[in-house]
């Protein structure tokens, strides 16, 4: 799972097609722009209603509706039942907690209407910096314990928070200030096209959908691409993921988004079979026996072997450590958060070279090779 948060863990992290309507740069509910509906993520959907467009936020584990929304033009005024939330569109402002929205509404150039992230330390987007220096982009460190008049003073209409099926604690006061609070489940996405669809809903929001599916027809045309060229490559190299937490090695489960790119880009991983979509966890010895002639190691969540042999001296033991065939993103750690939901093109193409290995750093798009 590419997420911050399961940066420290190494890795944590088809629907039918729907003819959706959009909100239309105009403003006007009218014909949909999603005419390919939402092809590849599993964790939303857009469905056209008369004068709104409903969005539903699924859970990952159960597949069922766990919010539904109606997001509404001016001029309209829909009735909605109880169990609706309606958000105006476009929307004001976004309260984004956590990264992957930034980097899409960046690519959505709306980068304007973020007005509020959980710390300056995890951004990267220069713009969005700049913003934050300025005091027109407020700080919200303690997601746990949200100050609703803080939010509220941003201009924000819609906060976006990383889902784990609970929501702030202070959500009714902020709904009954305007705000209403989504959930952002692109992390929980196995499909690397799934999460990087989530660039549709963010352009529903912002008001520019055909900027997205214009995105995002691009990305997936260069995603398969570089996944057919990857077949034909000779060899599959071995793989090892993730690192030590505690006395435990987290890596990606064989459904999870990391597992799928692995596959993708022709690596022998030899946990692709494991359960689930987020991470699974074993013994070091366990790795050392199964894992200890991987040709490649990624994610050790470090950006030096120096480091890495810090950590855990028995790290040595592995073969990708002797032979200096250890990669990560540590080096730009929030440019990697921000953008690589939205650029999965990018991430492959770098598996794809360090697979061939040609991974000079002139060929590598996010990760690096550790240095000494």
């Amino acid at each position: 799972m590419f997420r911050r948060d399961f940066f420290y863990l190494g890795f944590i992290l088809l629907f039918m097609g729907l003819y959706s309507c959009s909100v239309k740069e105009n403003n006007s509910v009218k014909k949909s722009f999603f005419q390919a509906g939402i092809r590849y993520a599993k964790n939303f959907t857009l469905r056209p209603k008369s004068n709104y467009l409903e969005l539903q936020i699924l859970d990952p584990e159960k597949g069922t509706v766990e919010r539904t929304y109606a997001l509404i033009s001016d001029g309209q005024s829909p009735r909605l039942a109880k169990d609706i939330q309606a958000i105006s569109v476009p929307v004001k402002g976004v309260i984004a907690l956590s990264a992957t929205p930034i980097g899409m509404l960046h690519k959505l150039h709306a980068i304007a209407t973020v007005k509020g992230i959980t710390h300056r330390k995890y951004v990267w987007n220069p713009t969005l910096l700049r913003n934050i220096a300025a005091n027109r982009v407020g700080e919200f460190e303690n997601i746990a314990q949200l100050n609703a008049e803080k939010v509220v003073k941003t201009g924000a209409n819609v906060l976006v928070f990383d889902g784990f099926g609970s929501y702030p604690v202070v959500e009714d006061k902020l709904k009954k200030l305007g705000v209403v609070c989504l959930p952002n489940y692109d992390w929980r996405e196995n499909d690397p096209l799934g999460k990087a669809e989530w660039i549709k809903l963010y352009g529903v929001l912002t008001g520019k959908e055909k900027m997205a599916n214009r995105y995002f027809d691009k990305v997936t045309k260069e995603y398969t691409a570089l996944k057919k060229q990857a077949i034909k490559q000779p060899r599959k190299r071995s793989l090892v993921a993730g690192c030590l937490i505690g006395d435990l090695w987290y890596m990606p489960a064989g459904n999870s988004y990391a597992a799928h790119i692995f596959h993708d880009a022709q690596f022998d991983y030899q946990e692709k079979n494991s359960k689930g979509t987020g991470s699974v966890s074993f013994s070091l010895e366990h790795c050392l026996n199964v894992h200890k002639t991987a040709a490649v190691w990624i994610e050790p969540g470090v950006s030096s072997l120096k480091s890495l042999g810090r950590l855990n001296p028995k790290y040595r033991f592995l073969d990708a450590y002797s032979n200096r065939e250890i990669y990560c993103y540590s080096h730009q750690a929030n440019y990697y958060w921000e953008n690589s939901a939205s650029e999965p093109q990018h991430v492959l193409s770098d598996f794809i070279a360090i697979n061939k290995g040609e991974a000079s750093a002139k060929k590598l798009y996010f990760y690096r090779k550790l240095s000494e």
